[in-house]
């Protein structure tokens, strides 16, 4: 079989099925965990976590709309984004201090 023939017969097996076909038995599919536009971002992590997902929508219930989406890969980028910087930090005031 061709790459292109190959193709093909994926593209369309996926066009002929819906996204709901995917879940194999009634305990696979657990709902959607929904997070509010006022949890703390420890709060969402963990719930994120917890429910062994990486990403869920964002309700915001005042405008009664989903306002975007929390992606744990997001949080975990800024932390070490944030270690990154205090470490900076310690190093420029160690280079400081010892050249006093």
């Amino acid at each position: 079989m061709s790459n292109a023939s190959a193709a093909m017969t994926i593209r369309n097996v996926l066009e002929e099925h819906v996204a709901s076909e995917i879940f194999t038995h009634k305990n696979c599919f657990r709902g959607v965990v929904e997070l509010d536009s006022n949890m703390t971002t420890f709060d969402a992590s963990t719930l994120c976590f917890k429910s062994n997902i990486r990403s869920a929508p964002v309700w915001d219930k005042p405008t009664e709309k989903y306002i975007g989406f929390f992606e744990t890969r997001d949080v975990l980028g800024a932390v070490v984004s944030a270690i990154r910087a205090v470490q900076d930090m310690k190093k420029h005031e160690d280079k400081s201090l010892n050249s006093d």
